[in-house]
């Protein structure tokens, strides 16, 4: 969607600007990509992307560096406390956090859901009454759709083998977990064609799995229970990801030391994926670096004047 979009800016700006202005190029990474990467007139390279594709582009700059904005993958933890509001804890953590129109294709999805274990039956029972409200799968043109279907088919498969592997890992589907059309989906006749998931909750007790580790980009989140504060703490830490993370809790002593330890470019409380083109967003660890805003696209640049 973000590449469809691209192109259509691309056609609306040169209405107004001077042709050469802004030129949007298409094509995949080995046509393209390295190509632009390489050439000593590009200044910059912005990636929004895979861990594997940032590598590729810093291959191809070594023999020609250059700066690099690098906003990859993610496996945001969505802490979920005792003290918390729990109705605007469960929407946002499950339709906000990653169940949304994108069906949970965006880096910052909050995949990885983890619920105090004194509130957690609690919780669990009111996410999934929003799920069975809210959730309308669909074409996202589509007025009435509230989560649309995976990209392409090999995405696609990739969500589908996810799912497999959760419950080969001892994972509990505790909720959706159906994917395809037809009798996979029976309650949606008109879904017989295309990519479609449903919202998956996998409830584990173990976060070294690899659906708690690896990035699955899809409607599919872990759902992990805790007891303490320091062990949500260690849990959300143990990733090679950061770039999300959520909170939610009326303790602001609590908020402030989890704000400092959790290891995460982005930390919202009692709230989820808000962002501002005036903010900066990134990530640590192997979600990336360099998203200061619109100042990443500034060079500095120091001047000594000397009067006499």
């Amino acid at each position: 969607m973000a590449s469809v979009a691209s192109l259509r800016y691309g056609e609306l700006i040169n209405e107004i600007l001077p042709p050469g202005v802004l030129n949007v190029v298409s094509g995949l990474g080995n046509e393209v990509g390295e190509t632009l990467v390489r050439h000593p007139k590009v200044k910059k390279v912005s990636l929004t992307g895979s861990g594997g594709t940032a590598k590729a582009i810093a291959n191809s700059t070594a023999e020609n560096p250059k700066p690099m904005i690098l906003e990859l993958g993610g496996k945001s933890p969505n802490i979920v406390f005792e003290d918390a509001d729990l109705d605007k804890a469960a929407y946002g953590v499950s339709l906000n956090g990653i169940f949304s129109g994108n069906a949970g294709q965006f880096c910052v999805g909050g995949s990885r859901i983890l619920i105090q274990r004194s509130i957690f039956d609690k919780m669990i029972t009111k996410m999934k009454n929003l799920l069975n409200e809210q959730i309308q799968l669909g074409h996202t043109m589509n007025p009435t759709s509230t989560m649309g279907p995976i990209a392409n088919a090999a995405q696609y498969e990739k969500v589908c083998a996810y799912i497999t592997i959760g419950k080969e890992e001892g994972g509990e589907i505790i909720y959706g977990g159906r994917h395809g059309g037809g009798t996979l989906l029976p309650e949606h006749p008109e879904l017989v064609d295309g990519y479609w998931v449903e919202p998956t909750l996998i409830q584990v007790e173990n976060n070294s799995l690899r659906i708690c580790q690896e990035e699955i980009f899809g409607p599919v989140a872990t759902v992990i229970p805790f007891d303490t504060e320091e062990e949500a703490i260690a849990i959300a830490n143990d990733t090679t990801y950061g770039l999300g993370a959520g909170i939610w809790t009326s303790n602001l002593n609590r908020t402030q030391r989890l704000i400092r330890q959790i290891e995460s470019g982005n930390v919202w409380i009692n709230t989820y994926r808000r962002v501002g083109p005036e903010l900066p967003f990134g990530g640590v660890k192997e979600s990336g670096f360099g998203t200061d805003s619109i100042l990443e696209y500034t060079r500095e640049k120091t001047c000594y004047i000397e009067s006499e």
